[in-house]
């Protein structure tokens, strides 16, 4: 009996040891510094560090809802009020957009690339996949539009987990005239659900709820309040969904559930068909921007676009 009690404690202990360890890379993950970031970005040829430096920016820090700083460069086009922030990925940072800059430059936008939350130069104590993120983006709304005044218009891109964050915040902000997200998750059980039977041949429970507790007490989230897909019908905004067909880390089958998710509104959709997770835009830049550009022209409504 006492054999069978201790097993049955080790067992125990094992599963709540591992739904920690999954909370933990969740909420708590090893973040790319800023410097490793770039370097990478020009690694890839992403990013040309003297044409940047050419650039007029400034490095802006406002403050979160939840009290902490957030960090963004901005990039400014003289006499323009049109303005497009773009969101990074899950343990990224900001300088993982630059290369979504051009298309943006050239038809005059200004530019707001951001740290999320517990990433790169931003505050925060952990990552809540958009739970907490959204504020910061309505955070972020205000302050460029006040840049602005009436005239100004705010349309954001985000790239996975920022697609994701992109989409939560349009539920909530209005104020968005357009929103782009580059494969987006549809609901974060769904994706840790997928990545467990794909990449680690585990079944999805019990890890999965054990790794939900632990996420409330470490985060103060659950998996049910990240999901963009329960929120796509309460989306005004123009949503325009792009991924990648050869997506093995978020399916493209995401996308197309948030597409037919969101019923009122304008909406688009573009599969890549040759393109792996966040690799739309490398795979065929001139399908990507022509893709873009047309939906950013509908939705402003504008010949500067």
């Amino acid at each position: 009996m006492l054999i069978l009690t201790l097993i049955l404690i080790f067992i125990v202990a094992l599963l709540l040891g591992a739904g920690l360890y999954l909370a933990l890379r969740l909420t708590h993950p090893r973040i790319h510094q800023p410097a490793e970031v770039f370097q990478k970005e020009v690694e890839v040829g992403n990013l040309d560090p003297a044409a940047y430096e050419l650039l007029p920016k400034r490095e802006v820090v406002i403050q979160s809802p939840g009290g902490y700083p957030l960090f963004g460069i901005y990039f400014p086009v003289e006499g323009s009020h049109q303005t497009v922030m773009i969101v990074h990925g899950f343990s990224y940072g900001l300088y993982g957009s630059v290369k979504y800059m051009p298309m943006f430059r050239k038809r005059n936008f200004n530019i707001l690339l951001v740290d999320l939350r517990h990433h790169g130069r931003s505050g925060g104590s952990n990552i809540t996949w958009g739970n907490k993120e959204k504020h910061d983006l309505s955070a972020w709304t205000s302050w460029v539009l006040a840049q602005h005044g009436k005239e100004g218009t705010l349309g954001t891109l985000g790239e996975s987990l920022g697609g994701a964050t992109v989409l939560q915040h349009a539920a909530i902000d209005p104020r968005v005239a357009f929103t782009i997200a580059d494969c987006p998750f549809s609901n974060l059980r769904g994706l840790l659900t997928h990545i467990l039977r794909t990449d680690y041949r585990l079944p999805p429970s019990p890890l999965l709820e054990l790794g939900e507790f632990w996420c409330r007490v470490l985060a103060g989230f659950s998996f049910a309040q990240v999901s963009p897909l329960n929120v796509m019908e309460k989306i005004q905004t123009p949503v325009l969904l792009i991924h990648g067909e050869e997506d093995s880390l978020v399916p493209a089958e995401m996308s197309r559930e948030l597409f037919e998710a969101k019923t009122s509104g304008m909406r688009e959709i573009r599969v890549f068909p040759q393109a792996g997770h966040a690799q739309a835009l490398t795979s065929d830049p001139a399908g990507y921007e022509e893709t873009a550009g047309k939906f950013i022209a509908l939705a402003l409504e504008s010949p500067l676009v």
